[in-house]
């Protein structure tokens, strides 16, 4: 696994990534919030 290669914690990738979606989607997981309008990073 790649975490025992570099050495990380798994569990503290775990709780960083629940974290994260936690903020993303306060309210729970949904099809619709998970939604996103595309970006164009060419677009200058």
């Amino acid at each position: 696994m790649i975490c025992n290669f570099f050495n990380w914690d798994f569990q503290e990738i775990l709780d960083e990534n629940l974290a994260k979606l936690k903020k993303r989607f306060p309210d729970g997981f949904t099809i619709k919030d998970a939604k996103r309008e595309k970006i164009d990073w060419s677009e200058e």
